[in-house]
């Protein structure tokens, strides 16, 4: 799916490893380039930063939720 959207990611840029939500405008990691860019950053290895206050229409975000556990 990469060079569908830039991904939202729940951590800033300048700290990676965090991913504390917070409401401090900081800028946060994008992945997975867009159709808008090269192809070199239709990768999810690739990183990019942006205001999470800014919006466009190649920024989304994946939801991703766990499976229900069957009952037996």
């Amino acid at each position: 799916m990469s060079g569908n959207l830039w991904e939202w990611c729940a951590s800033k840029y300048s700290k990676p490893k965090g991913i504390q939500v917070d409401a401090s405008g900081d800028s946060r990691v994008l992945r997975g380039g867009s159709f808008l860019y090269v192809r070199d950053y239709a990768s999810c290895v690739f990183r990019y930063n942006f205001n999470p206050d800014g919006g466009g229409s190649n920024f989304g975000f994946r939801v991703v939720v766990s499976a229900p556990i069957a009952s037996l």
